[in-house]
């Protein structure tokens, strides 16, 4: 099940957890930074003997890690049409 919303599925998935990750509140902005973290540890996994980073641990990393990656996502990395 996702942190996310039906509300926050606005097409810009990135946008949707980015909101949630800025929100003052741990828990809204906790859950989600969890589930990123987990779903990007789970796309770098190339082999059947992966374990979790262990960065992922450590509650400022946690949290400042998908804020950043998501503010870049959520804008098309600030890049020009095309």
């Amino acid at each position: 099940m996702s942190v996310l919303p039906p509300t926050e599925r606005d097409g810009n998935i990135a946008a949707g957890y980015h909101r949630l990750l800025m929100n003052p509140d741990s828990a809204v902005h906790g859950p989600a930074a969890q589930a990123w973290c987990a779903w990007v540890d789970t796309h770098v996994a190339t082999t059947p003997e992966h374990r979790p980073n262990p960065r992922y641990r450590d509650p400022r990393f946690r949290l400042g890690f998908p804020r950043l990656v998501t503010h870049y996502w959520s804008h098309a990395a600030f890049l020009p049409e095309g």
